[in-house]
C-alpha cells in the first residue's frame, strides 16, 4: 500500500500551521518592534551610508549640467539678437 500522498499531505498541513503561528507571533507590537530595531534600522542605515555619496554626486552633476544649460541658452540667445 502507498503510504506517501498521506504523508506528503501530513508535511503540507503541518507545515502551513507551523507558518501560520510564525505569522501570528510576528505580528504582535513587541514583536514588530524588534524586528523594526534589530532588522530594519540597521539595514536603512547601512544602505543610506553606502548610497549617499552617490546621491550627492548624481545631484552635483545634475546642477552643473544646469548651470551649463543656462550658460548656453545664454550664449546663443546673446548671438541670435545682436
Amino acid at each position: 500500500m502507498n503510504k506517501k500522498p498521506y504523508t506528503i499531505l501530513m508535511i503540507h498541513n503541518l507545515t502551513n500551521k507551523l507558518f501560520d503561528k510564525l505569522l501570528e507571533n510576528l505580528n504582535t507590537p513587541e514583536n514588530m518592534d524588534k524586528i523594526q530595531m534589530t532588522l530594519l534600522e540597521p539595514v536603512i542605515s547601512y544602505t543610506y551610508n553606502r548610497i549617499y555619496p552617490y546621491f550627492m554626486l548624481i545631484i552635483i552633476i545634475f546642477i552643473l549640467t544646469f548651470i551649463l544649460v543656462i550658460i548656453i541658452l545664454g550664449i546663443l540667445l546673446k548671438k541670435i539678437l545682436y
